[in-house]
């Protein structure tokens, strides 16, 4: 049977394509009509969420539970969400006794507690004198080798890392043995840079670090970092010619990456605020390389379900850096670091945002009119998952 659509769009937005399309037969007296049969997907899935798919046959039928009282059992408790056997015992009798056990490992997952750790900010004072470690594997790919596995050691009081591969578990001792003869080898580093307290004050004031033991070249820095200062109201702003030229700078980039539309308020509809954010781009001397003024939208006055829907975007953790970096050291990598410019500005939003015009910049604008934005802008609440999707597209047709 023809399906109705060739492809379906994903919530992660990839676009996969539909094979063929046809009627589910669950029993006799109950079938599923306008399925969709997509290989693509890595789960057997029906609509509802209410029905686990074992396996299907060949002539289509659904095979929930083969016949066998345990299996039409287990199928229930899951089909239900995993309630208590004395409620299935009221409900289905003749499956489920009064004297039935369900060793169900969803529901002992679901169901058990963990006592929370206590955030601690204490370090200790000595490099090795403390050491955490973690596991990692096994990984879905394989790498060179047969490496599936690593093994982290991460000293206390330096946060330096130490990362071993893996093939098996097993051979965790063997490269903790490898680690603590490496310490004792290499001894523990002097104290030489380590403040040392007399009278609970240290005898290197950090005034002394900041100012009076400076070379010439880092005091020149110091001095060029506090010698202008930001201006912090949009009034200021347009009374000085770089900050009003930043100012101009940013709006032609919003109009030539075609951001918003002017259009007139529809009934009903609520525009969310906006402001400007000043700041200054400094070269690695200290001297100033430009006046950046950056237009942010006040996302805190969206609302859920009219402006803006799902928000989450992946963020990287520094432990996950970390580890890249000492992947890269170990195998004499080249890492390469670049910066995108206005990176929210390339975001295509989906949902229906207006926008007040923007402050010191209203005079095209005539009354009731807004901006209807079309691309993301910072500040708004579904701007990193803009992002990160039009991103995720771009690096998979690479």
């Amino acid at each position: 049977m023809k399906p109705r659509k060739d492809k379906i769009q994903t919530d992660n937005d990839e676009i996969v394509q539909v094979k063929s399309g046809g009627t589910i037969e669950i029993s006799p007296t109950v079938k599923l009509p306008n399925c969709l049969y997509i290989p693509a997907l890595s789960h057997k899935l029906l609509s509802g969420g209410l029905y686990y798919v074992d396996e299907v046959s060949q002539q289509g039928t659904v095979s929930l539970a083969h016949g066998t009282p345990t299996r039409e059992a287990w199928l229930w408790h899951r089909r239900l969400g995993h309630p208590s056997a004395g409620y299935l015992h009221a409900l289905i009798p003749s499956l489920f006794l009064s004297n039935v056990v369900l060793n169900c490992e969803t529901c002992i997952l679901a169901k058990s507690h963990r006592r929370t750790f206590k955030p601690s900010d204490t370090r200790k004072d000595e490099p090795f004198a403390l050491i955490h470690s973690d596991v990692w594997g096994p990984a879905s790919v394989i790498g060179g080798k047969n490496l599936r596995y690593f093994v982290l050691f991460i000293d206390d009081h330096m946060r330096m890392t130490w990362i071993y591969f893996l093939t098996h578990k097993l051979e965790v001792f063997e490269k903790f043995s490898h680690f603590y003869k490496m310490r004792v080898n290499r001894g523990v580093p002097p104290k030489r840079y380590s403040p040392e307290k007399e009278a609970q004050r240290s005898r290197y004031p950090i005034a002394n670090i900041a100012r009076g033991n400076l070379s010439n070249e880092a005091q020149k820095f110091n001095s060029a970092l506090y010698s202008e200062k930001i201006t912090s109201t949009v009034d200021q702003s347009m009374k000085s010619d770089k900050w009003r030229k930043a100012m101009e700078e940013e709006i032609e980039a919003l109009k030539k990456s075609d951001t918003w539309e002017k259009c007139t308020i529809p009934q009903g509809k609520k525009p969310v605020g906006c402001r400007w954010v000043f700041t200054i781009k400094r070269k690695p001397d200290g001297t100033i390389e430009r006046y950046k003024a950056r237009l942010v939208s006040k996302g805190y006055t969206q609302t859920y379900g009219i402006d803006y829907s799902e928000t989450f975007s992946p963020v990287a953790k520094i432990d996950t850096i970390r580890v890249l970096f000492s992947i890269a050291a170990n195998e004499n990598w080249t890492l390469h670091q670049f910066d995108i410019k206005n990176v929210f500005l390339h975001g295509e939003l989906k949902e229906e945002v207006y926008m007040e015009a923007p402050p010191r910049f209203v005079g095209n604008f005539n009354d009731r009119e807004v901006c209807r934005l079309k691309k993301s802008l910072y500040g708004l609440k579904q701007s990193p998952r803009a992002w990160f999707g039009k991103f995720t597209l771009f690096m998979k047709k690479i």
